[in-house]
């Protein structure tokens, strides 16, 4: 079995309140078909989980699909999105009282939008998502994404039953906007993966501290690690998600 990326029981909870509908067997699904969330990037493999969940769950079943998906997706853009803004942060270039909306407003604009989920491309033109890749990513990355991307476009177009998917992707994505404080709250705090979430989040920040270090610039990298800035910063973050989860 794959590794999860977000506990299945927040899965859960979000799956019974957007689709109404919630399956371990999905879960169990996804993360184990081919390498994890297979069915993210391989159109041969998303076509073989459609084939099996419809059948077995229907449309409801479909909607917890995609909406598991994003759900990963959406951690790791959080993660992202917030060693980012910890680096403007520390360098003074955002003030604390402004971080928070901007991590929130860029992780839900991301995930609209990801060049690493090909469910993108049922809801955005090709190109579009090819310049989500070319502006957000390094060059191995859109090396390596881009023909995935292009060939998957092209899929879309000659099956039917992933084109039948869009409207589902639209529905995931229009009901994740509006508990999005809830659910950065509920990934940063869930006590199965707050741990592992924040080890990321403090991995990301130790990779750009390597970076200027490497580079020399050793005013830079010690105030990325200043201690004191990182737990104010994921604090700030945790108690503004919770206030607008309220």
């Amino acid at each position: 079995m794959g590794v999860k990326v977000v506990s299945w029981r927040l899965h859960s909870l979000l799956g019974d309140a957007i689709c109404s509908f919630h399956s371990s067997e999905v879960d169990k699904l996804i993360d184990s078909m081919g390498s994890h969330d297979a069915s993210r990037y391989s159109v041969a493999e998303l076509r073989e989980a459609i084939r099996i969940i419809k059948s077995r769950y229907g449309d409801k079943g479909l909607c917890y699909f995609v909406l598991h998906h994003y759900l990963d997706r959406f951690v790791d853009l959080l993660v992202s999105v917030l060693s980012e803004y910890y680096e403007s942060y520390a360098f003074g270039r955002i003030e604390l009282g402004h971080v928070y909306e901007e991590v929130r407003n860029s992780v839900y604009a991301r995930l609209s939008i990801d060049p690493k989920n090909v469910l993108s491309l049922l809801v955005n033109d090709l190109e579009k998502v090819l310049m989500a890749l070319y502006l957000l990513y390094g060059r191995d990355s859109r090396k390596r994404f881009e023909n995935t991307l292009r060939n998957a476009y092209r899929d879309i177009q000659r099956h039917r039953e992933l084109q039948e998917l869009r409207s589902t992707v639209e529905l995931v994505l229009g009901a994740l906007s509006s508990p999005i404080d809830c659910i950065i709250y509920a990934v940063l705090r869930d006590e199965t993966f707050k741990s592992s979430t924040l080890n990321k989040i403090g991995n990301a920040i130790r990779v750009k501290i390597a970076r200027e270090m490497y580079k020399g610039h050793t005013y830079t990298y010690r105030r990325l690690l200043d201690k004191d800035k990182i737990i104010t910063f994921i604090t700030t973050v945790l108690e503004k998600a919770y206030k607008n989860c309220q």
